[in-house]
């Protein structure tokens, strides 16, 4: 129960059930009161109050969220919704409503007792004849049996018949799909035969009603089965009624197993006696895929080790095998013993794994062998043999290096027949023909072709461009390699051409030997006349011309251009032995691309009217169209442009009629065919007949042509340079002029409305209380009223008091409006007048009335008609109907006539200020 000075009240809604059937669903509805005079923020949970209350808490929700923020004096609904398990026990269940604001009550919990009691549910009745079974041992989600693989798990399923019919239990025969049948045994009860000492294996556990049974279900997972959570289902199937689906779940985790087998064979070889060849086994003997790097270290480095795989991917229980072929460094062969036992030296196998995986159960990496396979090669010394061969070529290298010196020596007196370019020119493949024109665009590079005789000879090629004999581009080849390294001859591939070697022709022989006599003056065959084979340079039977065929690079521009085929010998790569010039290759420039076309040009709108620089920002804004249906500037362009993929960019310019400029160009630039960013939002491209563009343009605003005046835009169209002809230069800029757009002035504005909001005399409206009478001592120096007034505000409005203080603003007060001497009368006027010469005025009569003119035995009363020397002024204020009347000090009726009485506050009442009755 709550108390009345509590600041929070927790009120239950009426007409709640607290009874609720298992299953179901039950709402409590509760009004939490903030009865203090600030807002507070406040935090609602539940608590039970005894430990068998505690599962309400998991079927409890709430309609709103934390934390409830609550005006002063004022209260919100929540709703607490139960959603009861049918697995509830029936039962009362206590709870209590809590609501905390740490902010404003900080240490203070507003409490509020309640309760619900479950009732059994309508099928209640029929779960009772249903049979029931439980597995032991228990598991869960959070507590799984845990298992390594390999091992076995009984579980015992014990089954209650709790219906009055005997009958039959047993277990389905697929746990999971996942599950086969090596994964599991059931074993059902033996059942007892007539004979006695006999018993024999049933399919079923047959129960009697009321009774109570087991069947052993024993899980034995494979030894390799994956490590990691299974949650195997369990159904019991009753012979009476196969439609009743009785399941379970038993929760299992097989633990992580990491072990790793890593054999090799053989341990040993002898090389090169036997093939340098291992085998090395990695076998899984865990139930995790491992995926693991094989590498070699050896510490000497004399060989050289391939893995294959070096990576590999192992399921749990398999065996792969990686081949291990060594073989010496070539580089190394020299430390091979020429006699003795031999290089003997060892390797280590190492094995990591390829991603880092930490086993859940230790929070560690897989673990690799701490001893993994070692292996040894022999390196046998050389045969007997060897050391004879190699005496032997030490005899045939003294002798060569004599037979190299004698061959310098004679070679530095003979001169050296140089490579000559025997043909160079422009060959199409296609054709088989000299090709001199070219056309820009239709082609990509130039074929080339030539041939050099002594091919042996030469060090280096180059190709030159030339236009018109001035070098652009220079290209170098070194052939001596190549042409050493093919001893076949049969050709080699270049940057942007293949070279292959042909015979001579017998012109070309003719001259090479001819040649050679004229540089040779030292040749035995001039001297001896004998021929000698083995010492002629330059044998006929020799395949040494090399031909090539070279796609030359197309030059970027048109002109006339000329190859260069410039060769250099072993002897001098500092000069050209030979070169050649082709024939003039002319380059013709491709035809130029289509220009774009201006297909329209115009304005949304012939005339436009301006806005009022005056006006804010807002009503500009809120200006649609004109009294005459006229657009407000700025002006809006649409325009279609034909071809718009070869557009470099856009000009737009207003001018006046005159020329003068009067809208600044506007320039929009294309890039790689891309709309410029401000024309995105107004442009997109069209389609015409399935092939060609169209960029269509609509409303575009020109926010500088927004003044009044008139506008002519021109829109030119700058092409990209190929479609500008190279023929005509006067066609490069594509122009279009919009017809004369007008933009008005702004119309004059309307005269602003004239409304007196107010206008007061001593804080009372005027319009209630036209004419306003004050009772005066005319003892009294001076006398003061308080005038106010509000007037809506408007550019053109003029506010004046009259007759003063004149023209005021369009809201004010004054304090001490004097009032004349009495007797008196005046009219002071409220008077508004705007540009239209419309006028409004409000106005208030004042009059002034002397004290000592009442009847001092008979008090003034507002409205009185009886006769005395005051029937006048009674008369004029009953008359008026409106009309104030007061003597200040005359307030009561027993009053003597000749006194003035003194007011509460200690003036007497000439002191006072005047009041209206």
């Amino acid at each position: 129960m709550q108390i009345a000075s509590s600041p929070i009240l927790i009120e239950e809604r009426s007409g709640i059930s607290h009874d609720i059937k298992r299953g179901s669903s039950v709402k409590h509805n509760f009004y939490v009161k903030n009865t203090s005079g600030q807002k507070v923020e406040v935090d609602l949970w539940i608590s039970a109050t005894d430990s068998k209350s505690e599962t309400l808490l998991r079927w409890c929700t709430f309609s709103e969220k934390n934390p409830l923020v609550i005006d002063a004096n004022d209260f919100k609904e929540v709703t607490l919704n139960f959603q009861v398990p049918t697995s509830a026990k029936p039962d009362l269940y206590n709870y209590e409503v809590l609501i905390e604001s740490a902010a404003q009550y900080p240490g203070k919990i507003f409490r509020r007792p309640q309760h619900i009691r479950v009732l059994p549910s309508d099928r209640d009745s029929q779960w009772v004849n249903e049979p029931k079974f439980n597995i032991y041992p228990p598991t869960s989600s959070t507590n799984p049996k845990i298992l390594k693989a390999g091992e076995k798990l009984e579980v015992k399923v014990r089954v209650e018949n709790r219906s009055r019919r005997v009958d039959r239990f047993y277990i389905s025969s697929e746990l999971t799909p996942e599950f086969s049948a090596a994964w599991y045994t059931i074993k059902y009860p033996e059942s007892e035969l007539d004979i006695p000492g006999l018993v024999k294996e049933t399919d079923g556990l047959e129960l009697n009603p009321g009774k109570e049974g087991e069947i052993t279900l024993i899980l034995h997972p494979p030894k390799y089965t994956f490590a990691g959570n299974y949650c195997p289902t369990i159904r019991l199937i009753s012979s009476n009624r196969e439609d009743l689906v009785l399941l379970d779940i038993l929760y299992l985790r097989i633990l992580s197993d990491d072990r790793l087998d890593v054999e090799m064979s053989p341990n040993s070889r002898k090389v090169p006696l036997e093939e340098g060849e291992f085998e090395i086994e990695l076998t899984n003997q865990g139930n995790i895929k491992r995926e693991l790097k094989l590498d070699i270290k050896d510490k000497k480095g004399i060989f050289n080790y391939s893995l294959r795989p070096s990576i590999v991917k192992i399921l749990p229980g398999v065996t792969e095998t990686v081949v291990l072929k060594t073989e010496p460094k070539k580089w190394l062969r020299w430390r091979r013993h020429l006699r003795g036992k031999g290089l003997e030296f060892t390797f280590d196998v190492d094995v990591n794994n390829t991603k880092k995986f930490l086993l859940p159960e230790t929070k560690e990496e897989l673990a690799i062998p701490q001893s993994l396979p070692q292996g040894k090669i022999l390196w046998q010394s050389r045969s007997w043999w060897v050391l004879w061969l190699l005496v032997l070529l030490a005899l045939l290298g003294v002798g060569g290096i004599i037979v190299i010196i004698w061959w310098d020596v004679l070679q530095s007196k003979i001169p050296q027949v140089p490579p000559k370019v025997e043909k160079f020119e422009t060959k199409d493949k296609k054709y088989e023909k000299q090709q001199k024109i070219y056309q820009q665009g239709e082609y990509t590079e130039i074929p080339l072709y030539w041939e050099i005789s002594d091919s042996e000879k030469i060090d280096k090629i180059t190709l030159i461009l030339l236009e018109s004999n001035v070098e652009r581009n220079r290209i170098n080849y070194f052939l001596s390699d190549k042409i050493s390294q093919d001893k076949e001859k049969k050709g080699f591939a270049l940057e942007f051409g293949d070279c292959n070697f042909i015979g001579d022709s017998s012109q070309a022989q003719s001259a090479k030997k001819n040649r050679s006599n004229q540089n040779n003056p030292l040749s035995l065959d001039n001297f001896l006349n004998i021929p000698m084979p083995f010492m002629d340079t330059n044998n006929d039977d020799d395949i040494n011309t090399l031909s090539c065929d070279f796609s030359g690079q197309m030059p970027q521009k048109a002109g006339k251009y000329n190859y260069k085929l410039e060769v250099f010998s072993k002897q001098n790569s500092e000069r050209p032995s030979s070169s050649q010039i082709t024939d003039t290759i002319t380059i013709n420039p491709p035809p130029p691309l289509p220009s774009p076309n201006i297909l329209k040009l115009s304005s949304s709108q012939s005339v436009y009217e301006e806005i009022d620089a005056n006006l804010s920002t807002a009503k500009q804004s809120s200006v649609k169209k004109s009294s005459d249906d006229i657009a407000i500037a700025p002006i809006k362009l649409n325009w279609e442009i034909g071809i718009p993929e070869n557009i470099q960019e856009l000009r737009l310019v207003g001018k006046t009629p005159d020329g003068l400029v009067n809208s600044a160009e506007k320039i929009y630039k294309f890039t790689d065919g891309n709309l410029p960013t401000e024309l995105q939002t107004f442009c997109q491209f069209q389609t015409i007949l399935n092939e060609a563009q169209k960029l269509k343009c609509s409303d575009i605003p020109i926010y500088d042509a927004h003044k009044a005046g008139e506008y002519i835009f021109t829109l030119t169209a700058i092409p990209t340079a190929e479609a500008i002809p190279q023929d005509d230069k006067d066609k490069s800029v594509i122009s279009k002029q919009t017809p004369k757009i007008k933009i008005q002035p702004p119309p004059p504005k309307p005269a602003t409305p004239i409304e007196i909001s107010s206008f007061k005399i001593n804080g009372r409206e005027v319009k209630n209380r036209p004419k306003q009478t004050f009772v005066l001592n005319k003892q009294r120096l001076s006398a003061n009223i308080a005038v106010s007034w509000q007037v809506k505000d408007g550019e053109d409005i003029k506010v004046e008091i009259l007759p003063a203080p004149g023209v005021v603003s369009n809201q004010g007060s004054i304090s001490r409006y004097p009032l004349s001497r009495p007797p008196s009368s005046e009219v002071i006027k409220l008077r508004v007048t705007n540009k239209a010469g419309e006028e409004k005025i409000q106005s208030v009569v004042i009059e002034t009335i002397e004290s000592n003119s009442l009847n001092r035995s008979q008090p003034f009363t507002p409205g009185n008609n009886s006769g005395g020397s005051n029937s006048g002024v009674s008369n004029g204020a009953s008359n008026s109907g409106r009309s104030d009347t007061s003597i200040p000090g005359d307030r009561t009726n027993s009053s003597p006539p000749d006194s003035l009485p003194v007011e509460s506050d200690g003036l007497p009442p000439i002191e006072l200020p005047p009041q209206a009755n």
